[in-house]
């Protein structure tokens, strides 16, 4: 072989043994790549933190909560009164009549609520003045403001509908029992429920009962677009804040009805209340037995809403005639809800007793309210009503026309 063919054949085996090293090369650095890839990805994998295992949503329920609620009622008012047309005598003057004429304060109250899971709380008080005193001796100019308990209970509330509550709460009865004032549509409440005060007019004793201590069973079950409502309860019978019972026996309260939506609500009640009454050493038992119905009709803004009640008494122990008191109230509205305003009108009757052939009461009460919401709960009502009053014989007719303009703001 000569020398340029082994020359030739000296390049080719150097070119061929540097083919071969490129390639080794490349095959040797590409494993090498993807072992430090995959040590690099199992570094990570290892360094990264692991991701905690996702638990179910927690409700509201599961958590505990308290809250603070409140609102404040002011206001004017004015009442007529035989002095003011220089006490004419077909329309004999009342004692108190017309002295609690000027600004008053209605109510400061304030709630606390507060929870956990099927638990819960509610504890109110509010600072207001003796409204409802019907002794001729205390006159309205001359009461106090106190700070009076109203709502004090354990509520426990299962899933099925099934509720108990064990306090001071509102006996189950009537229309009014399930709702707070602060909804109501008139300043005052009707005569069955709150009776007439000696400052504006003839006293007289609601028959609807409103707070009182004891344990309350109910249970609320919506079936489709229907639902139904059943309450009792066995309650000391003496009225708000009196830690005791003054006879043997308990009172016993019952409420039950349905309910379309928000549409309509109709519902009875009854009660029977054992009470104890005068001072040692004559004391005597008498004994109210309690009914009453309502309904509720809520269309596109109109309201229609009425309750009757009807209470009969006796008295086992001195032998007197039963005496029986009745009464109703039918009111009528619409809100206008762009304006937020809403005028009203009440007609209601009240007999407080059939013993009696002329203490029958008949009212009338216009009225026009004004919404408005401030923040979130916050809320501003004013309310302007002018009640009309009539006696039944003209013996005992007063003028005692009244003009009420309250201011509700809620929180």
């Amino acid at each position: 072989m000569d020398t340029r063919s082994r020359t030739r054949h000296n390049v080719k085996i150097v070119l061929t043994t540097l083919c071969l090293s490129l390639g080794l090369f490349s095959t040797t650095a590409t494993a090498e790549t993807k072992l430090v890839s995959k040590a690099k990805a199992s570094k990570e994998a290892v360094d990264a933190p692991k991701k905690a295992p996702e638990m179910p949503a927690t409700s509201k329920k599961d958590e505990p909560f308290f809250r603070i609620r409140g609102y404040l009622q002011v206001g004017y008012r004015f009442t007529f009164n035989n002095d003011d047309e220089g006490g004419s005598q077909s329309r004999p003057t009342l004692l108190r009549l017309g002295e609690s004429d000027g600004f008053y304060l209605r109510r400061a109250r304030v709630n606390f609520l507060g929870g956990y899971k099927d638990f819960s709380i509610r504890v109110s008080a509010e600072m207001a003045a003796d409204s409802g005193a019907s002794s001729s001796d205390v006159s309205p100019a001359n009461r106090s403001l106190g700070l009076r308990l109203r709502d004090a209970f354990l509520k426990y509330k299962h899933s099925s509908g099934f509720y108990a509550v064990l306090g001071q709460t509102n006996v189950p009865f009537g229309l009014n029992e399930a709702r707070s004032n602060t909804v109501e549509h008139f300043n005052e409440f009707p005569l069955i429920l709150g009776g007439e005060d000696i400052a504006f007019g003839y006293p007289v004793q609601g028959i609807a009962p409103r707070r009182d201590i004891g344990l309350k069973l109910g249970y609320e079950k919506d079936l489709g677009p229907v639902g139904i409502f059943v309450k009792a309860m066995v309650y000391n019978g003496n009225g708000p804040n009196v830690f005791a019972n003054d006879s043997d026996m308990p009172a016993v309260a019952g409420r039950l009805g349905v309910n379309v939506g928000k549409l309509l609500r109709v519902g009875g009640s009854v009660l029977w209340n054992p009470r104890r009454a005068g001072e040692p050493p004559q004391l005597y038992d008498e004994t109210d037995l309690t009914f009453g119905a309502d309904l509720s009709l809520n269309v596109a803004g109109f309201f229609l809403e009425g309750a009757f009640a009807m209470q009969q008494t006796s008295f086992p122990t001195t032998g007197q005639e039963t005496a029986t008191a009745w009464g109703f109230h039918a009111d009528l509205g619409y809100r206008i809800k762009g304006l937020g305003l809403e005028p009203a009108v009440r007609f209601e009757m009240f007999d407080p007793s059939d013993l009696f052939d002329d203490d029958q009461l008949t009212y009338i009460t216009i009225g026009v309210n004004w919404y408005k919401k401030v923040w979130r709960h916050h809320e501003l009502a004013v309310r302007l009503s002018y009640v009309i009053k009539m006696e039944q014989v003209e013996t005992r007719q007063l003028l005692n026309d009244q003009i009420n303009l309250r201011i509700r703001y809620r929180l």
